[in-house]
């Protein structure tokens, strides 16, 4: 994410506003060590885990389920568990088969589209975990620069937080990767687990999945200034470039003792 969005801003033309708007936030962020070793740490194992791409490809899909019949099959699965518990104490089996052939029809329904919602949903639980403590670090640090600041609010904004709704996805994704363990099929026959599965995978695209690229963006954006910042920690010397308004239209730079990075590695 921070390599797509560095090399965003090398290949399009900024504003001269946003490139004094970057510089001072790169003045902030460069003795923020902590905050450098942690998004590096992190983000370095995330590479390797979560194609952003796919996530968001899931997110932003349609929605193949009807909202609607969630709360009927949540309520299937409580009558089955109370069905099972009176026929446990009164041998009368007949309201628990009749609450299985129900979910049996329900599932028979479903199945096609269910199955659907979660193939799509095609990634990596720990890659989420790992961007949800990405985003819980940019949370919790304190900034002092407006725009720092706007991006740790937004992240936090709303009913819930960006790290505790991705957490919550890395646990639909774990659940998703169970299906074909025993437990999950005995679930299935009894709860009708891969439709319980489905809707709740839908209800949080219905509530999050909009945002998920905006956050995204955010540890994208994060990241690219984190990169300069170090930079900017570990070459001090390093001169911070003063952009003006030009006076013609010709491009013009004006300096002294001027070098090149590459130039110098190679003459050494």
């Amino acid at each position: 994410m921070g390599e797509r969005q560095f090399a965003d801003w090398l290949k399009n033309a900024s504003r001269m506003e946003d490139v004094h708007e970057r510089q001072e936030l790169v003045k902030e962020l460069r003795n923020k060590l902590d905050l450098h070793r942690d998004l590096a740490v992190a983000g370095e194992e995330l590479r390797a885990r979560l194609v952003p791409q796919r996530v968001l490809e899931w997110s932003e899909s349609a929605m193949l389920l009807p909202e609607t019949l969630r709360y009927v099959v949540a309520a299937l699965a409580v009558a089955v568990a109370v069905a099972a518990i009176y026929y446990g104490t009164t041998e009368i089996y007949l309201p628990f088969l009749s609450v299985l052939i129900v979910e049996a029809v329900l599932r028979r329904f479903l199945e096609k589209r269910a199955n659907g919602a979660l193939t799509k949903l095609d990634c990596n639980a720990e890659g989420l975990l790992l961007f949800s403590k990405i985003l819980q670090r940019i949370e919790s640090e304190s900034f002092e620069t407006k725009r720092l600041k706007e991006l740790a609010v937004e992240l936090k904004t709303g009913g819930e937080r960006a790290s505790s709704a991705v957490k919550k996805l890395a646990r639909i994704v774990y659940w998703v990767d169970g299906r074909d363990s025993l437990l999950a099929k005995i679930l299935e026959w009894l709860f009708a687990y891969t439709l319980q599965v489905a809707f709740a995978a839908e209800a949080w695209k219905r509530r999050h999945g909009k945002q998920l690229r905006r956050w995204m963006a955010i540890a994208g954006e994060m990241e690219a200034l984190i990169s300069l910042a170090t930079y900017a920690y570990e070459h001090p010397k390093d001169v911070f470039p003063k952009i003006v308004e030009a006076k013609s239209a010709e491009a013009r730079f004006e300096g002294e003792a001027l070098g090149h990075q590459l130039r110098r590695a190679c003459c050494w």
